[in-house]
């Protein structure tokens, strides 16, 4: 081995290694970033699966109520008719 070769591999493999652990470094970066991404995209779609569950849980409330004020509303009209017959 000549010893520019010899210079030739040392000075690649001297400036790969920085490199690989720049590489490194760049890919754990990225890695970081799709996780920081996925655990926000995972937020959203939990706060939007809350907000659908409470609106839904909210039209159910409304309407158990409506149907509860109709029926004490029937029921107060019968009661109204057995107090007159009653009279």
């Amino acid at each position: 081995m000549l010893p520019a070769d010899f210079k030739y591999i040392t000075y690649n493999f001297v400036t790969a290694i920085p490199l690989s652990f720049r590489e490194k470094e760049t890919h754990l970066t990225h890695l970081r970033n799709l996780e920081e991404e996925l655990d926000a995209q995972v937020a959203r779609v939990e706060a939007q699966a809350r907000e659908e569950a409470r609106v839904k849980f909210e039209l159910e409330k409304r309407n158990i109520e409506k149907k509860m004020q109709a029926e004490t509303e029937e029921l107060q009209a019968h009661l109204k008719l057995f107090q007159k017959v009653s009279l």
